[in-house]
């Protein structure tokens, strides 16, 4: 993978809610290789990927957080899956994007609260509509202990 890029997949990917705008706009973004869909209907993601031309696709979550092919992971799944996929892809070393809500209640976001705050965490970072939480690079080329903070417009 070149530095500047990142292989991302798309988890709920055969979802009809938030996938649709994902798949279309995935592709469009520079800094992003689309290598893989991921959904629970094992049938609808293997004609997903193949009608789009993605090169991997998964009815597995955990199998794709086992890739270590994939940088990063984009949540369009239902909202009660949103915290624990988002903290198991963290834990995993990839980058998270979570559709909103990151959880349905401070409790299943730990740590996240309205300021920032270190993270017992493993892994490069979630971000989601509203709230965030990330690593951030250090000279020594590592990253940082992780970060939350809430956002408002």
């Amino acid at each position: 993978m070149p530095e500047d890029k990142l292989n991302i997949a798309l988890v709920g990917a055969a979802g009809q809610v938030a996938a649709p705008a994902h798949l279309n706009s995935i592709p469009t973004i520079e800094r992003l290789n689309f290598v893989a869909v991921c959904d629970v209907d094992a049938d609808a993601i293997l004609l997903l990927a193949r009608e789009r031309g993605i090169e991997k696709a998964y009815s597995s979550y955990e199998e794709l957080l086992a890739d270590p092919d994939i940088d990063a992971v984009d949540l369009t799944t239902p909202p009660f899956v949103h915290a624990e996929m988002a903290i198991a892809a963290a834990r995993a070393g990839k980058h998270v994007y979570v559709e909103k809500p990151m959880a349905r209640s401070l409790g299943e976001a730990p740590g996240c609260s309205t300021r920032p705050r270190t993270l017992d965490l493993e892994g490069r970072g979630i971000t989601s509509h509203g709230a965030t939480i990330r690593r951030f690079p250090v000279d020594d080329g590592s990253w940082s202990a992780l970060f939350c903070y809430r956002s408002a417009i």
